[in-house]
């Protein structure tokens, strides 16, 4: 068999794999396992029977392709911050910390929130959640990447227009929930992160906030000085 219908045959039993995983049951890493068990074996067997081998190696491409699919799939539970969104008027109680550059508009600040606890209306009973939360607020105060809130307002999910899917865009960044307007608290700033990826994130972004504010204090005029920081 040549090489091009192997690496063919390999391709469309990982798309079918894929557009078989939402028929199954989810259960990602029990097809991912089996993908390992798969190719583990074909390599086994090799030697003795490569008919054999083969077909082991077409069900581990389709193994992955039902992972692959499945991984993709966000299934609200208890332990995820959306599972307390409601279309309904609600006041929920969120804290987390910035988790992204905040992304400011011309008349609000967006915010991604990686959660860590939830409190519902009616209920003193602290839940630690997960997942992420985006939130719409004014321009001042201004909080950076790394500050810890504590979020109160009404927890929804992503609107769905007509012409704009923006639950579906946020899906792209794991946000399954979202707060307009909330009451923000800041909470005592605990001891630094030393994950070495956060700490070179947060010294990026403090270097290009220092770089855009040189740009605007040299090229002082629009649009000039968004080009420039641009």
């Amino acid at each position: 068999m040549s090489r091009s219908k192997v690496f063919l045959g390999l391709l469309v039993s990982f798309v079918v794999g894929i557009g078989l995983h939402e028929l199954l049951p989810y259960a990602p890493n029990s097809f991912g396992w089996f993908a390992l068990l798969c190719l583990a074996t074909s390599l086994l067997v090799l030697l003795k029977s490569r008919t054999t081998a083969a077909l082991l190696i077409l069900c581990c491409a389709l193994a992955l392709g039902i992972f692959r699919g499945q991984s993709t799939l966000h299934l609200s539970n208890p332990e995820t911050v959306d599972y307390y969104a409601s279309e309904e008027r609600n006041q929920v109680t969120v804290t987390g910390t910035v988790a992204e550059e905040p992304d400011i508009r011309f008349n609000k600040i967006n915010y991604t929130i990686q959660t860590q606890s939830v409190i519902t209306a009616g209920s003193e009973t602290l839940r630690p959640v997960g997942g992420y939360l985006l939130i719409s607020t004014g321009k001042y105060p201004k909080y950076e990447y790394g500050d810890s809130l504590e979020i109160s307002g009404h927890l929804q999910r992503p609107t769905v227009f007509d012409s704009f899917d923006y639950a579906g865009y946020l899906s792209r960044f794991s946000i399954y929930s979202v707060m307009y307007r909330p009451r923000i608290k800041q909470m005592e700033r605990s001891e630094p992160s030393t994950s070495p990826s956060t700490l070179l994130f947060s010294t990026l972004l403090k270097i290009k906030a220092s770089f855009e504010s040189q740009m605007n204090r040299t090229f002082s005029t629009e649009p000039s000085s968004s080009f420039m920081a641009g």
